[in-house]
């Protein structure tokens, strides 16, 4: 007999450390697992350090949600219970320092009377409650919590020793002891009292159940009955009912959970969520500080150089730095979506950490969700926007097609800026690098020959924008006319050639040559193009524009270059 018990007891602890190591891994069901498996045995200790089963019920709530942010720090899991003891130990120090040792009641006494119930009957109850109150509370502590523990959820004695880090005979000499003293009435109703105040399992499932919360980025777990999912709206409550902060949905994780922006305080670890589903609502109440802020907490803090991404216009013009914050910039149509898919078919290609914010205005809102939802997206695998080295947040704001505020939002250490002036020309990806911005465009970063050719490239196509500016065809891109925009271009750009000379013939003719140079066929997009997708080194990349700014191709046709790899 003593061996099944003993296979037993090592069996539930080999199920801890399996339900703990799932939960560092992100299982939410795990980590509901272990609340269900020790929520009573911690209600039970807060209990009989509070004597308020009220205030002892937050204690155990805020103590679930710091192991569950601090689960990574538990060096051994299969002492999860003894520490997390040690949580509710902390968290009750805290409540009786600010709010003083209540044990008043046990669970607030008073009842309401209704008409035609016997007074002297109600009174006898109280008066019963209150001698068992007075009765527990002259226990010596230790008795006190075996007791509270044992009978909470009728525990075994090898469990509370467990949890309490006691030798099996110390907790059955304590039990002992208690049970001497809270004999016959007292001890029955001992235990119709703490069986009442048991936890359901509906404490570890709560709709909308924060499980971590880091400022204005909030970790949440919503029911599959409420769905969200990216730019949703979830309302929250407060624990008195009352309107809490929304929550604008920015990421998809994994098992159901979701990163969000608060859009008013600091969200309550103890709020409950519901799907609101308003997101004008949201455009208007995010403030530039909530998104710098959860920029700077999804952004790595790394101090290294950039990364190669195999994109040449990327990797020569607008480097990303590793671990670095990239924002995604532009309107519909212009092959962003199609970027993200691209570096996370990249991903184990690109030796390092890429944060990138995707920013959408009202008019593509519907667009981009519709897109998340497609099938290319499915068949990458992308159901999670937190993918090993690349994780995407996407972000409500109304300047997102704006290149002005590219330019200014210097916040993010990378911003690419996707124009339609590129697209009606069939230059893909559309990046405009004349309104990107990188901090890792220095000398001392990139180097001396990357950072002079990137340099000599850029202030050739700056030149030639001068050069090729035509207010008729920008008129029509603003009247939506994108047709005629394009015919318009091609017409203008080869009437423009006809009438230079000189330098400014090159630097026109070495332009055109870099834009189609910068075009490149995507792996994700080989159904589409039909040409197989291309990843070109940074050296090629290098070499190559080099070799354009020296002139070593200005009689070649431009198209010659298009949608190539390395030259």
């Amino acid at each position: 007999m003593a061996l099944t018990i003993k296979w037993i007891i090592k069996g539930v602890l080999l199920e801890i450390v399996d339900y703990v190591l799932a939960a560092r891994s992100g299982d939410a069901k795990a980590f509901t697992k272990l609340i269900e498996m020790n929520q009573n045995l911690a209600l039970g200790y807060a209990y009989s350090k509070l004597g308020d089963f009220v205030q002892a019920q937050d204690v155990v709530q805020d103590s679930f949600l710091i192991a569950f942010s601090k689960l990574n720090e538990l060096e051994n899991p299969e002492v999860f219970s003894g520490w997390l003891r040690g949580i509710v130990h902390f968290r009750c120090h805290r409540v009786f320092r600010t709010k003083g040792r209540n044990w008043s009641s046990l669970n607030d006494f008073s009842e309401e009377v209704d008409d035609g119930v016997d007074l002297n009957e109600i009174i006898q109850k109280r008066q019963e409650k209150e001698h068992l109150m007075n009765a527990i509370k002259s226990l010596p502590e230790l008795q006190r919590t075996v007791v509270s523990l044992y009978y909470l959820e009728e525990q075994s004695q090898k469990a509370v020793a467990d949890f309490l880090e006691l030798p099996v005979s110390k907790v059955n000499n304590y039990l002992h002891e208690a049970r001497e003293t809270l004999k016959g009435r007292l001890l029955e109703m001992a235990k119709d009292s703490f069986r009442e105040q048991r936890l359901s399992e509906e404490f570890a499932k709560n709709i909308g159940e924060i499980v971590s919360v880091h400022g204005s980025l909030v970790e949440t777990k919503v029911n599959k009955a409420e769905r969200a999912t990216i730019f949703d709206v979830l309302g929250s409550k407060t624990r008195a009912n009352r309107p809490g902060a929304d929550l604008v949905v920015v990421q998809r994780m994994k098992n159901g959970r979701f990163r969000c922006i608060s859009t008013g305080s600091e969200v309550s670890d103890k709020a409950k969520l519901y799907n609101q589903g308003d997101s004008e609502k949201a455009l208007r109440e995010l403030s530039e500080d909530h998104i710098i802020s959860i920029v700077d907490q999804i952004a790595s803090k790394k101090d290294k150089p950039f990364l190669e991404t195999g994109i040449k216009v990327i990797d020569l013009l607008c480097p990303i730095r590793d671990g670095g914050s990239i924002g995604v910039f532009g309107k519909d149509g212009v092959g962003r979506a199609v970027l993200v898919m691209e570096l996370l078919k990249r991903k184990q290609e690109i030796k390092g950490d890429l944060n990138l914010f995707f920013y959408v205005n009202r008019e593509s809102l519907k667009s981009t969700q519709d897109i998340l939802n497609d099938e290319l997206g499915k068949e990458l695998g992308i159901t999670s926007d937190i993918n090993e080295n690349v994780q995407t947040a996407w972000i409500y704001h109304d300047s997102a097609g704006d290149p002005t505020y590219a330019k200014e939002a210097s916040y993010l250490d990378t911003r690419l800026y996707f124009s339609p002036l590129k697209g009606i020309q069939n230059i893909w990806p559309t990046i405009d690098p004349l309104n990107s911005f990188s901090k890792s465009f220095s000398k001392e970063t990139l180097g001396e020959k990357h950072f002079e050719v990137a340099s000599r490239a850029l202030d050739v196509m700056k030149k030639a924008h001068a050069l090729f500016l035509d207010s008729i065809h920008l008129e029509m891109m603003a009247l939506g006319a994108r047709r005629e925009a394009a015919r318009r271009k091609l017409e203008f750009n080869k009437q423009r050639l006809s009438e230079l000379s000189g330098e400014n013939l090159l630097i026109a003719k070495r332009s055109l040559l870099l834009d189609q140079y910068f075009t490149q066929p995507f792996f994700v997009a080989e159904e589409f193009t039909k040409m197989k997708g291309v990843a070109v080194s940074l050296n090629d990349t290098i070499e190559g524009a080099h070799r354009i700014l020296e002139g070593e191709f200005d009689d070649v046709s431009p198209k010659d270059l298009s949608m190539k790899g390395a030259i």
